[in-house]
């Protein structure tokens, strides 16, 4: 076996700690002779590229502390310049060990400072008409996306909350962490939870924002007025008046069955269930201005049904009839509510 570099040797044992002072002295006295102080910094230099640092990062720490150290800049918490006091193969030495380790403490502030300025990615989901689509989040959080929605989250949780935005309808089941709120933003409306599993419906083109809370407390928020919702109970948000308003709410479980193909509906008016319909089968469904609030009282349906089936049902319960306009198209006449 070859014997070991003892320029290599005795720097691998600074590194480590292990110098005596007279070893120590010894590794800085192999700066006299050009050679050995060539390899010394080629070997400083590997192991600051050991770290994986940037490389202009990598010279600009490099070229920071090593001014600072030989004395051309004054930085605070360093004190004044360094004055010459000892030889000048010592001083050059000195300066390059301690640039080993003053690099690496630039470095990491270097790379701390980057990690909290540097973006997060963000990341965009979409369910697209007559499909849809569970989601897992980066804290395990899970969430199914209705169809016709979407949801922004970041690719990674870093901050003091949980933020993720939402356009449509999605059920949440949201991971426990009391130490970093999770926060759903909808428009006007802020959700904030810690863990607990809820429906939200906040499609663009609906009159309002509904927020239904299946388990756990939940706490909805709008500019006019917040407040805290316990199972079973729903808050909703009119985008008109601004109005925010909390309910009872029993069918919020049976509200979230969506996620599972399951279409329930519990005296709801025919216009919203037409609607989730048109959503769910990617269709078009007219309906005359007669029968646009009649309440569905109960109806279950399963989502693999052909759309034409469901629509012919809902116009029997109502006394009218159903029509086919084109490819995707629907036509429900009714004589109004009884």
């Amino acid at each position: 076996m070859e014997n070991p570099d003892p320029v290599e040797a005795l720097f691998k044992r600074y590194l480590e700690n292990k110098c005596t002072p007279g070893e120590v002295a010894l590794l800085l006295g192999h700066f006299r002779a050009g050679n050995d102080e060539t390899q010394l910094r080629q070997l400083i230099a590997q192991q600051l590229d050991a770290e994986n640092a940037d490389a202009a990062k990598h010279k600009q720490a490099v070229e920071e502390v090593y001014a600072s150290l030989a004395g051309r800049i004054s930085v605070p918490g360093y004190g004044a310049p360094v004055r010459p006091l000892i030889a000048p193969y010592l001083r050059n030495a000195a300066i390059w060990l301690l640039v080993l380790f003053s690099a690496g403490a630039a470095l990491y502030l270097f790379r701390h400072h980057e990690k909290e300025q540097r973006p997060v990615a963000t990341l965009h989901v979409g369910a697209a008409p007559g499909e849809r689509k569970e989601v897992v989040l980066p804290d395990s959080s899970h969430l199914w996306l209705n169809a016709g929605s979407s949801v922004d989250y970041p690719a990674v949780f870093n901050g003091s909350e949980r933020n993720v935005s939402l356009r449509g309808e999605a059920f949440f089941d949201v991971a426990r962490d009391p130490a970093h709120p999770f926060v759903i933003r909808t428009g006007a409306l802020r959700t904030r939870v810690l863990g607990t599993s809820f429906n939200i419906k906040a499609y663009p083109e609906d009159s309002s924002i509904a927020v239904s809370v299946v388990t756990g407390r939940v706490k909805v928020s709008s500019p006019k007025a917040s407040m805290d919702l316990q199972p079973d109970q729903q808050a909703v948000y009119g985008k008109s008046d601004g109005q925010l308003v909390a309910q009872p709410y029993p069918g919020a479980r049976a509200l979230a069955a969506w996620r599972e193909g399951k279409l329930q509906f519990r005296n709801r008016p025919l216009r919203e269930v037409i609607r989730t319909l048109e959503r769910r089968y990617a269709v078009s469904v007219s309906l005359d201005n007669r029968s646009r609030d009649c309440p569905v009282l109960h109806a279950d349906f399963d989502d693999t049904e052909p759309v034409g089936r469901i629509l012919e049902m809902l116009a029997v319960s109502l006394n009218g009839r159903v029509e086919k306009e084109g490819e995707t198209g629907y036509r429900l006449t009714t004589g109004g509510c009884f």
